[in-house]
């Protein structure tokens, strides 16, 4: 059956270079880990999450280590509707 996912294959497969993916909560956890997934596919990316620091170091990750330049984030709360 292999190690990945069957839902993260279908996701992976969905998406190919230069489609934009938007991530919300990419802070951390499972929402960080998808940021890199696609910052290694090449694809533009936007994320967000309440944390700036955070959000900052996906941005330096993925432009350093993927060598993708497409990073783009932005503070917001979902909770929050303003």
């Amino acid at each position: 059956m292999g190690t990945t996912p069957t839902g993260m294959r279908f996701f992976a497969d969905q998406f190919k270079p230069g489609s934009v993916v938007l991530i919300n909560g990419a802070s951390s956890g499972v929402g960080r880990e998808i940021a890199y997934r696609y910052a290694a596919r090449g694809c533009p990316i936007v994320i967000s999450g309440r944390n700036k620091v955070a959000l900052d170091e996906v941005v330096a990750k993925c432009k350093s280590e993927f060598g993708n330049q497409d990073v783009h984030a932005f503070v917001a709360d979902a909770n929050n509707e303003e």
